[in-house]
């Protein structure tokens, strides 16, 4: 059995050594869907998506003098 127990020396019983190490340990799985499927995480994740403008961007559209050319007026008919 080559396994990593992280226990230190074994000194007693090494099956029983082995049992209580991380490998026997219980692995909660979270549910896909019904009751506790809830995942605060991914509610947060739609937001990663947009990108925060920079305060120079905000600085440069508010000042007249660096402000982008605005298109020539539609003519009206």
């Amino acid at each position: 059995m080559a396994h990593q127990l992280n226990k230190g020396k074994i000194r007693d019983n090494a099956l029983k050594a082995l049992v209580r190490s991380n490998l026997f340990r219980h692995k909660m799985e979270r549910k896909k869907k019904g009751k506790g499927s809830y995942n605060r995480q991914a509610a947060k994740k739609w937001r990663d998506g947009f990108e925060q403008p920079s305060r120079f961007d905000l600085y440069r559209y508010t000042d007249n003098r660096l402000s982008p050319p605005c298109p020539p007026p539609i003519p009206c008919r």
